[in-house]
């Protein structure tokens, strides 16, 4: 309850800090499929974890990291309001309620990391504790009721060889690489200091994006025994998947296609998500 008062009216930053602070928060998502700008999200990154270490008051910096967070996921995740648009007429209205809804949920992951900052004393040590905490808020939230690990911070990377990263240090690992490169320029004390720390998170990113490079130019070595796949795909249109006299035919074409027999033993057969229109 005490931290409830602390984030009451009195303390939250006028509305114009908040839209700025979700503003960057949408420029970090910039990175994010199918937009691709991992630069402008670095960028934005970088003025937001100023902005969030130049705030002494915990409240203010909560507020500033919950807003960020918002902007995030409402652009990250602008996809989800895409099942209410198959029937527009019926479910069309649910739409900005239900994005709305999932980033100030998600957004609570961000605040998480507003208040890891605030552990530090000084900017610079709230600079790192934010970036870090993105971080472990992307880990919580990958497992945290059963787990949405969507839209990473990591993930700005997937088009680019920094991606291959993510076979040594894992999907987490990519956001503590972005969130630490991101910081570095902000934990400096000086002019003098953000070149140095600005040249050392290019120099990390450069490695570290040539290295992903050689190994994408490497060979892939066949794999003995090969892995079978079949993938099934009953192609079901969005609007018919669920109606009465239609789930069944779909369901049904499903197990067909899966029961019809394959040249070579099958190690994995994969059905599409939703695939079975009832509880199990």
């Amino acid at each position: 309850m005490g931290l409830l008062r602390a984030l009451g009216a009195a303390a939250r930053p006028g509305w114009s800090r908040l839209g700025a602070a979700a503003i960057l928060g949408a420029g970090v998502a910039a990175g994010q499929a199918p937009f691709g700008f991992w630069w402008l999200s670095l960028l934005s990154l970088a003025v937001l974890i100023a902005e969030i270490a130049a705030e002494g008051r915990r409240a203010r910096r909560l507020w500033l990291s919950w807003a960020a967070g918002v902007g995030y996921f409402a652009l990250a995740l602008f996809w989800i309001v895409d099942p209410f648009l198959v029937e527009p007429e019926t479910f069309g209205w649910m739409a900005p309620f239900a994005l709305l809804l999932m980033c100030a949920g998600m957004a609570l992951f961000w605040l998480l990391a507003g208040w890891i900052a605030g552990v530090g004393r000084w900017p610079f040590a709230r600079a790192l504790g934010f970036a870090l905490g993105l971080a472990v808020g992307d880990l919580v939230r990958s497992y945290v009721l059963t787990g949405f690990p969507w839209a990473l911070l990591g993930h700005i990377w997937i088009d680019t060889p920094v991606a291959q990263a993510a076979a040594v240090v894992g999907p987490v690992g990519l956001s503590v690489l972005t969130a630490i490169t991101a910081a570095l320029p902000v934990m400096a004390r000086d002019r003098r200091g953000r070149a140095v720390l600005s040249a050392v998170a290019l120099a990390v990113l450069g490695c570290v994006w040539l290295a992903g490079s050689a190994r994408l130019n490497q060979p892939v070595e066949p794999r003995d025994p090969p892995v079978r796949v079949r993938l099934v795909q009953p192609n079901a249109e969005q609007a018919l998947k669920w109606q009465g006299d239609m789930w069944r035919v779909f369901l049904d074409r499903q197990l067909a296609w899966t029961a019809q027999p394959a040249s070579e033993p099958l190690d994995l057969i994969i059905w599409p998500e939703t695939a079975v229109p009832y509880l199990l």
